[in-house]
Order: C-alpha cells, then sequence, then structure tokens
C-alpha cells in the first residue's frame, strides 16, 4: 500500500498497471491533469468525492488551455478531459456507463450533531442522508456549559469594508465579537480536549481575526482559515464568520452563495457546536443559501428559548427529511412545530400536560391534526414520537428505521407494540 498526494507520485516508479487499485479520495480537490500519472499507474480506480464540496483551483486558465490543446491536436478532448474546468470526480462520473445513475452514494453520517448535519441535509443533500451517530452520545459536560449543542448564532450589526490593498473583504465588528467569543470559550471551565475552528470567506478578514488574537497560547488551540483551509477536515466547536453586511458589494455576497458549496464545507466541519456570527439580520433577508442558514439557526434559537425538547425533536424530523415550520401561528393559536406533506396538515406540540382549552379542537377545524408529546417522550424515545407523527401523516412508519442508530432502531421496534404506556 502507498498512501501519496497528488503532487508527490514522482517517487513511484511509472510503470502502467503496477497498481492493482489506485483510490483517490477528495476527488472533487483534484483536477485530472494533477491524477494522470497515478492513474496511468492503476489497474482499476476508485473515485471518492462530493460534488457539493468545494472544486479544484485550477492552475491553467481557459485562455491558456485552449491555444495549448490546439497546437496538440486535443481540443476536441477539452469538455471531457480539460484542466481548468474539470476534478477528477466530474470526469470520472461522465466515464461511468450510465454517468451519474452508477454513482454510489454514500449516505451514511456520523460526524455532526443532527442540528449540524440536519441544515445541509435538508438543503444541499436532498434529505438523503441518514443519521448513524449515536444520539446518546453527549458533549462533555464542560464543553456543554460553553457552547450550545448543534448551531447557534450571534447577531453583530457591523458593516464590510475592503481589506487591505483594496483587496478581499472583512468586518472588524464581527472580528472583535469572534474574538471575544472565543476568549470566553477558553477562559471558561476546559475539558479534557475540544478543538476550535473559525471559517470565513474572506482571506482579509482570516488575516483580521490572527491579529486581533494577540495571544500566541490562544493560537495553539485553534485553526483560523478560510473554507477550502478545512476541506476534509473537522472540528469539535466551529465558528464561521461570514463577512457579509452593508457596504459588501453585491457580487461579492454573490459569490459566497453560489455555489452553495462554500456553505456547506463551513457548516459540516463542526462535529459538537457550530457558531454563526455576523449580521444576521442583513443575512436573514438574503434569499439563498445563506439566508436559509440564518433563518434556520434562528428559527432553533427561538426553539431553545421556548422548549428544548423541541429544539431536539426539530432536528430529527429535519434528518428524516420533513421541514418543519416553528411556532406556526394558526388563527389565534400558535403550535411548536407544523408540517404540512402531501396535502396533511399537522402541529405537534411539546407540553408538560394535555391542554383541555380547546386547542385541538381548534386547530382541527382549520384542517390540522394535532400530537400532543411530552418532554420526557422526546428525550427518552424519540424514536417513537417520530413513528407517531408518521402515522398521523398516513405514513408507513417502517420508513423511519432509516434514519435511526442501531440503538433506536432497536427501541422503536420494541416500543412500537408499546405505544400506549408512553403518556402523550
Amino acid at each position: 500500500v502507498w498512501i501519496t498526494t497528488a503532487q508527490s507520485s514522482q517517487s513511484i516508479p511509472m510503470i502502467s498497471e503496477a497498481f492493482d487499485l489506485v483510490i483517490i479520495d477528495e476527488a472533487t480537490q483534484c483536477t485530472l491533469t494533477n491524477l494522470l500519472p497515478l492513474i496511468y499507474r492503476g489497474k482499476r480506480l476508485v473515485v471518492i468525492g462530493d460534488p457539493e464540496q468545494l472544486p479544484a483551483i485550477p492552475s491553467i486558465t481557459a485562455a491558456n488551455e485552449r491555444p495549448l490543446s490546439m497546437k496538440f491536436g486535443v481540443y476536441d478532448y477539452l469538455d471531457s478531459f480539460g484542466h481548468d474546468h474539470n476534478t477528477v470526480y466530474g470526469t470520472a462520473a461522465r466515464c461511468l456507463p450510465r454517468r451519474h445513475s452508477d454513482i454510489l452514494m454514500l449516505k451514511e453520517h456520523y460526524r455532526s450533531h443532527p442540528l449540524i448535519i440536519g441544515f445541509s441535509n435538508l438543503h444541499i443533500y436532498q434529505s438523503m442522508l441518514k443519521l448513524r451517530r449515536d444520539p446518546n452520545t453527549s458533549l462533555d459536560s464542560n464543553l456543554a456549559s460553553l457552547v450550545p449543542e448543534g448551531v447557534s448564532c450571534i447577531n453583530v450589526p457591523g458593516k464590510a469594508s475592503r481589506g487591505s490593498g483594496n483587496r478581499s473583504w472583512m468586518n472588524r465588528d464581527e472580528a472583535e465579537v469572534v474574538v471575544d467569543y472565543l476568549k470566553r470559550l477558553l477562559e471558561g471551565p476546559q475539558p479534557a480536549y475540544f478543538s476550535i475552528g473559525i471559517v470565513t470567506p474572506f482571506r482579509a478578514q482570516k488575516e483580521l481575526i490572527s491579529q486581533l488574537l494577540d495571544s500566541g497560547s490562544i493560537h495553539k488551540h485553534i485553526t483560523i482559515g478560510t473554507a477550502h483551509a478545512f476541506q476534509g477536515d473537522e472540528r469539535d466547536v466551529m465558528i464561521f464568520s461570514p463577512v457579509a453586511a452593508p457596504g459588501m458589494s453585491p457580487e461579492s455576497v454573490s459569490w459566497i452563495e453560489e455555489p452553495r458549496n462554500l456553505i456547506n464545507v463551513a457548516v459540516t466541519r463542526a462535529r459538537e457546536s457550530m457558531v454563526l456570527i455576523g449580521n444576521i439580520e442583513f443575512l436573514t433577508l438574503r434569499n439563498s443559501i445563506i439566508g436559509k442558514l440564518a433563518r434556520y439557526i434562528g428559527g432553533i434559537e427561538r426553539l431553545r428559548e421556548s422548549c428544548r425538547e423541541e429544539a431536539e425533536l426539530y432536528a430529527w424530523m429535519v434528518l428524516k427529511g420533513w421541514n418543519p415550520n416553528i411556532n406556526e401561528k394558526i388563527g389565534d393559536d400558535v403550535a411548536g412545530l407544523t408540517l404540512k406533506q402531501d396535502g396533511a396538515n399537522l402541529a405537534v406540540c411539546v407540553v408538560s400536560e394535555k391542554r383541555d382549552d380547546g386547542f385541538e379542537e381548534r386547530l382541527a377545524g382549520r384542517g390540522y391534526k394535532t400530537l400532543l408529546v411530552e418532554p420526557r417522550a422526546v428525550s427518552e424515545t424519540p424514536a417513537l414520537v417520530l413513528r407517531m407523527i408518521a402515522e398521523k401523516l398516513e405514513y408507513d412508519p417502517e420508513t423511519l428505521l432509516d434514519i435511526l442508530p442501531e440503538s433506536m432502531r432497536q427501541v422503536s421496534s420494541r416500543s412500537a407494540e408499546t405505544a400506549g404506556s408512553v403518556d402523550v
């Protein structure tokens, strides 16, 4: 077994089919031309990558590549095998007999807290991911006292400005809040070990945050970089500084938003907690992936303030592929979570005791079914609560098992026959 980067293959003998198998990981980060020497050495090829992660950065522009390809008689191959706009992943997909239909998707997700991966599952991966992280795995008690589980946000009504040399972008107010938050995090009760990352789309902001962190000891605990620096990496806590705010050019804001890969990488590097620190009001108004992220986190923050168990249930519903509304007003009433699926309307409320104020009757008059759930049912048997939601929506509850870790599947199977014993 030889392990190498694409740039270090010169130490391997240039022999055709020297290896039975060549495996290329992070293939969206690789250009085909960089990998040709390794592909030449293999009998078979496995290409692993995620097109929703960051693409490769080409070292040759289209303006340089076109005349070269014409000079050497390979112009007709540029679209399929050229350097400028192709990755190994994209080229490999086009070479499969049925193209994208032949791609095997790795759907199981082990890394992130449900509220973190729930956003990307809903808005990036078309609700195809299956959570395989045991929900009973909780934060170190010290870390739990420092950061909210999953996602959270801090609103900074700052403004964006150009970096040095009128290049890149920065947001000083945002950077100062990031540094203050980080210092409070490191001054609190420390867990045995945890890792921190600060990710931002702009190099000028990265440099500003580094300058503000004047203590050399602080730097030892964290990594600061753009999303490209975190590709394929992960941290227990990720702080996301988007910079976008009044003062930034529309083109630069659009660069953050499209394609959505940058936001996806920034979010999914976090294992336990992802903190969005920025101009939330500005971001929320954006009709784009970053606007969806700000609204998603804002909704969860409101849920946390009203009911922690509803926030926990929201995470599982999102992972199932449902897109519940938060605190929707129905007539004169407010329902914690509402679902509208295939013509059926369902209001799910986490309550400590059964309501006898006519709440269910009023919602029924407006076309809503209701499900009242005790907080302990969400904490102790979330699989059973999901099963009851599916039954209310007239879904096959067995389809829920696809999203549950093995421990919860067993609980769901055992509890299916004893649903009446849970007081809901």
